[in-house]
């Protein structure tokens, strides 16, 4: 969506506003309106075996995963190192989509990523990773965006 909207194919595009982070840090886009006031939960997903019990033990050698750069997998890991005050930023590594961001855990490629909380629930059911904890940011959940 970013790209098309980057790329003058969109007018107006409805974002995570997570992702548009990166858009307006490089004056690509602007933000002009929510619709959704509401903050989107981001789960924290671990390996099943993981030896993680608490978010704050996530602060040290930890590797996180994320869809890409300037995503909102991306833009919470680092949200969440400051949120909880670890003094450095994360170590985030690209690794793709939600299936990949999975099996980079189940694989130790990764040690964590932050993915939206309802999405996650099918693979906590299907016991594919764990589910640690949830960040909420102070923003909203979904903002209207143009190019500027």
């Amino acid at each position: 969506m970013m790209r098309r909207l980057e790329a003058g194919e969109l007018d107006v595009a409805i974002c995570v506003t997570e992702g548009l982070v990166a858009g307006i840090k490089n004056n690509a886009i602007r933000l002009f309106g929510t619709f959704v006031e509401t903050p989107l939960p981001w789960a924290v997903s671990v390996r099943v075996d993981a030896a993680y019990a608490t978010l704050d033990d996530l602060a040290g050698n930890v590797v996180f995963g994320a869809s890409r750069l300037g995503s909102g997998s991306d833009v919470m890991a680092r949200y969440m190192a400051s949120q909880f005050e670890w003094g450095h930023e994360p170590d985030v590594r690209v690794v793709g989509d939600i299936h990949a961001l999975v099996n980079g855990v189940q694989t130790r490629t990764i040690d964590a990523f932050l993915w939206e909380r309802t999405t996650m629930q099918r693979h906590y059911t299907q016991n594919e990773v764990r589910y640690l904890g949830t960040v909420r940011p102070p923003w909203p959940a979904f903002s209207y965006a143009a190019q500027t």
